[in-house]
């Protein structure tokens, strides 16, 4: 919020006129939670249960927002939304006061369900790279609001001579790899024009490499922390124009003095943040890691002078020899020329992994980056999953949880392989029963089923299920199976009590009984809920997710495993297996023991 309107953070506390506004800076909605007086107001949807409204005077708000933060530390592309409903279902208990109840957040709780129940030492995240043209300047972040900020044009300091953009916009783009798990920026206002002006590609995020949230090191703990990475920055005129530059200085945490940061404030740069840790170059380079990289921009154009860039390489060859970072993995093409510089610092940062990226030339699923990290070819078709546990686990988390798997994971998963503890189908289980992808995937399989009667088609799962990690809400999806073509077509125009009907006959198989049919009549008559927010509470009922938990499970195995939806001979043959008493993990490995499996990662 700060780089946007850091005086609005008080108004929501001491002015009415400044609430409403409050809401619109960043995303949909600030955290809070209830209070006890009754006025409330709102700073979010209808359907937040409370914790998108502040009510009274209890002034919940700093707590939950406190928690939220933590969140965010150990995972920053967590959606807001996803943090509304992670915050809510953790709750521990509830109390009675003066006629109210209400639930105590656990900020433990949120924050093991953020790392998916898993002790885990350190997460990584990526690095969101962005470059502008008229700035003439990298920025990087781990921060998905700050990337956005820049995108929008609200990062500061501004330059108030652009006559381009008028203030509506600064042309930093994304640049990097796609990442695909997590495909779009989160809501922000913008400053000028409405709606923001800039092209639909540059609201993909894109990143070079990830870092660590955390300092405690996941490899040689002896060797001491990770390496604090803090972004600096600092403001260059040049004529009557503007431009911010940053740097990064690479510091052990919680030294009394860094060399990198006092050469940097020679300089003129100012801390900003820190942003991330990364394996130091003193350190020991981790297995599947590339050598991190920086330069400085020491070409002539004076509004790019201090800018620096990084860049990723394999631990091979000459260390940051490379003139630019247009020939490196994932390279960065297009902004490089001129950057032969150091600035007086060491020019080999660390090591970091490298983001993924949608690169598979050799078709065999595992993408080019992680191909050079791990030491194969990326021309030959060699993902052999199936002697090298390192490489099963890797391809799980890319097929189901959408991510690169966490060192945590590679390391005990691949462990318990070889030691005969895990068998691969549980691990694949394990996967799929994940809290980053059961409760992402799961509920768009039963709207398809709720809505249209059918299985979803493959492109259609992934299309929706990129939404939800996105941060759309549930409910919105919901509301666009309500209204499309497809279902509209097959029901016709169906009144409020038709579609009750509907909902009971084919989402529960039963009709409507007349307590019911009144109750949700009502809802859609009054206004109070919409057809798409109906339908999820038939779809998402206890009743529906016990009758259907079956076919979900199928479904999800054909998505992640084989990477296409069922034919439906294949589909009622597992759904019946799996009805009959077979386990999930023998269905496992029946699926991973088949030839079109195989084929995914192997040449025969």
């Amino acid at each position: 919020m700060s780089t946007i309107a850091p005086n609005n953070a008080w108004l929501v506390f001491s002015q009415a006129s400044g609430r409403s506004s409050w809401s619109a800076l960043d995303e949909p909605f600030t955290y809070t939670a209830q209070g006890q007086q009754p006025v409330t107001i709102s700073t979010g949807p209808a359907n937040s249960v409370g914790w998108g409204t502040m009510t009274g005077t209890s002034m919940a708000a700093p707590h939950i927002s406190a928690i939220a933060g933590l969140v965010r530390s150990v995972n920053p592309l967590k959606p807001a939304t996803a943090i509304e409903e992670l915050i809510a279902s953790s709750t521990n208990r509830f109390v009675q006061h003066q006629g109210f109840t209400f639930r105590i957040p656990d900020a433990g709780g949120a924050v093991n369900a953020a790392l998916g129940s898993v002790d885990a030492i350190n997460r990584r995240t990526p690095m969101l790279a962005m470059w502008s043209g008229s700035r003439r300047g990298h920025f990087y972040t781990t921060s998905p609001q700050e990337a956005n900020a820049a995108l929008r044009g609200t990062l500061l300091p501004r330059d108030p001579n652009d006559t381009v953009s008028n203030g509506a916009w600064t042309d930093f783009a994304p640049t990097g790899n796609d990442l695909y798990f997590f495909d779009r920026f989160p809501q922000v206002m913008c400053i000028g024009t409405t709606p923001c002006n800039f092209a639909a590609n540059m609201t993909i995020p894109r990143a070079l490499f990830e870092v660590w949230t955390g300092y405690r090191n996941p490899y040689d703990p002896g060797q001491g922390p990770l390496r604090a990475l803090y972004r600096m920055s600092r403001t260059v005129t040049v004529g009557n124009e503007i431009f911010s530059k940053h740097a990064y200085a690479v510091c052990v945490p919680g030294a009394p003095s860094c060399t990198d940061r006092s050469a940097l404030e020679q300089q003129g740069y100012t801390l900003d943040a820190l942003d991330g840790f990364i394996v130091g170059a003193d350190q020991s380079r981790p297995p599947g890691t590339f050598r991190l990289c920086r330069k400085q921009y020491a070409g002539t154009d004076a509004r790019q002078q201090g800018d620096f860039l990084f860049y990723i390489e394999p631990d091979s060859g000459p260390v940051c020899a490379q003139a630019d970072d247009c020939g490196a993995p994932n390279g960065n093409c297009g902004f490089a020329g001129g950057y032969t510089g150091t600035g007086g610092l060491n020019a080999h940062v660390g090591y970091v992994f490298a983001s993924e990226n949608a690169n598979d030339g050799d078709n065999d699923s595992m993408l080019e980056s992680v191909e050079i990290a791990e030491g194969r070819n990326p021309a030959v078709k060699d993902n052999d999953i199936f002697a090298v546990s390192r490489l099963f686990v890797y391809q799980q988390a890319k097929d189901t949880v959408r991510r690169q798997a966490q060192d945590h994971e590679l390391q005990t998963l691949a462990s318990q392989i070889d030691g005969g503890q895990k068998t691969r189908a549980a691990v694949v289980e394990e996967f799929i029963n994940h809290p980053e992808h059961f409760p992402v995937f799961a509920p768009v399989i039963r709207l398809y089923r709720a809505f249209l009667s059918r299985f979803p088609d493959y492109e259609g799962l992934e299309y929706w299920t990129r939404t939800i990690r996105g941060g759309t809400p549930l409910e919105t999806i919901s509301q666009a199976f309500a209204t499309s073509q497809e279902f509209i077509n097959a029901t016709g125009a169906l009144d409020n009590g038709q579609f009750i009907t509907y909902c009971y006959q084919n989402v529960l198989g039963r009709a409507p009984d007349p307590g019911g049919f009144a109750f949700w009549t009502g809802q859609l008559d009054s206004g109070a809920m919409t057809r798409g927010r109906v339908m999820l509470a038939f779809s998402e009922s206890l009743e529906f997710t016990g009758i259907f938990q079956n076919n979900v499970r199928v479904i999800m195995l054909f998505h992640s495993l084989l990477r296409r939806a069922p034919l439906q001979v294949g589909y009622d043959y597992w759904v019946n297996q799996l009805g009959s008493g077979t386990s999930l993990q023998s269905a496992i490995g029946s699926f991973i023991g088949t030839t079109e499996y195989r084929l995914r990662f192997l040449p025969s």
